[in-house]
Formats: C-alpha cells, sequence, structure tokens
C-alpha cells in the first residue's frame, strides 16, 4: 500500500475523530480499503489493506519476539572500537 493509500485512511481517522497516527486507529480503517462500498470515500481508490494489516502485525510480533529474548539497547554495554593499525590499501596521493 502507498502513501497515496495511507492519506486517504489518515483523513477518515480524522474526519471520524480518530487519531491518524495510531495503530490501533488506523488498522480498523485499512481494511476498508478493499469494500466496494466503500470506494467512494477514497480520492485514491481501493487497495489490499487486508494484506497491509497482515503485513504489520507481522512485523509487530516480530519486533515482539525479539524484544522478549534478546536485551534492549539500555542494557548492552558497548567496547571502544579497536584502533586501526593498518594502512588503508587504497592511496590518498593524488
Amino acid at each position: 500500500m502507498g502513501y497515496a493509500h495511507m492519506r486517504d485512511i489518515r483523513r477518515i481517522a480524522a474526519e471520524q475523530n480518530k487519531n491518524p497516527y495510531s495503530w490501533t486507529d488506523l488498522q480498523k480503517l485499512l481494511l476498508l480499503k478493499t469494500d466496494k462500498k466503500y470506494e467512494k470515500q477514497f480520492y485514491f481508490g481501493l487497495a489490499r489493506g487486508d494484506e497491509t494489516v497482515a503485513f504489520i502485525k507481522s512485523v509487530l510480533s516480530y519486533y515482539d519476539y525479539l524484544k522478549s529474548h534478546y536485551k534492549t539497547g539500555a542494557e548492552i554495554t558497548l567496547e571502544p572500537a579497536p584502533e586501526v593499525t593498518q594502512q588503508s590499501p587504497i592511496s590518498r596521493d593524488f
């Protein structure tokens, strides 16, 4: 789903007094993009909103999995990078 279709969805969200940047609000409205009876409400026509919802849910599930199985950035301590001792093979003389 492209940017123009998302503009449609965000506009409809605002018209319905929903947050146009909240996934909770947008996922319900994205499903309307597949329904012909709502086609006239969209400036940019129908789209596969159901595929977009499924994809985002998959990404968020994977994100939750990663958060639960790995340390967060705040818990990771980074060691300083080792000093580079080799000279670069690319000559900088012109």
